[in-house]
């Protein structure tokens, strides 16, 4: 086995250097980027301040009727900067309550389509076209169904509307009875819809 002798009078360290320069061009300060809020409405009634063109804005209230809609300010010739809706967070769907009124077993609610797709699709949707999930509150048991689904073109605003109707019995006094009918009864029931574009 040979043996290897390293000798040497000088030692060199490499390493970073112990300071960095950096020389930048001073100017003015740039406009900031778009940024995004957050709050419990529409921003056209809660936001504060001002918005820059591009910033989003998303409505988080549970019991506003725009929940959930994402908006961006822009500018719009005449009107110029304004909040305009850009999508939903769960897009094509509505899940709400309502108090329906059955009369004789029968309720009806219309609801705009606009509620449940953007204004561009509404006219391409038929009635086939919705999956309805939905359940009626009552303190006796309930036997209900879908009687008809349909769109209909309200003529005097021009809303295309989805119609459904709702059948229902309840179980009271050892019988069968429509919803609605029985003495005293003033019919009203809150239903929750669960309603998606298929």
């Amino acid at each position: 086995m040979s043996e290897v002798l390293l000798s040497t009078d000088d030692l060199l360290v490499i390493g970073p250097p112990t300071e960095i320069t950096v020389d930048l061009d001073l100017g003015a300060k740039g406009q900031r980027g778009s940024q995004i809020f957050l709050d419990m409405g529409k921003p056209s009634e809660v936001f504060e301040g001002t918005p820059l063109p591009y910033d989003l804005y998303f409505n988080l209230n549970p019991l506003d009727s725009e929940y959930l809609y994402v908006y961006q300010y822009v500018s719009v010739p005449v009107i110029g900067g304004t909040w305009v809706q850009v999508f939903k967070i769960f897009p094509n769907e509505l899940k709400k309550n309502y108090a329906l009124s059955f009369i004789e077993g029968t309720a009806t609610k219309v609801i705009n389509v606009t509620d449940i797709l953007p204004l561009s699709l509404v006219s391409t949707v038929e009635s086939e076209n919705f999956n309805i999930t939905y359940s009626v509150e009552n303190q006796n048991p309930v036997a209900s169904s879908i009687d008809s689904i349909s769109v209909v073109v309200d003529e005097e605003t021009e809303f295309i509307n989805l119609v459904i109707v709702i059948k229902a019995l309840e179980y009271k006094d050892n019988s069968w009875i429509p919803l609605g009918s029985s003495d005293g009864d003033t019919g009203t029931r809150t239903v929750h819809f669960d309603i998606r574009v298929v």
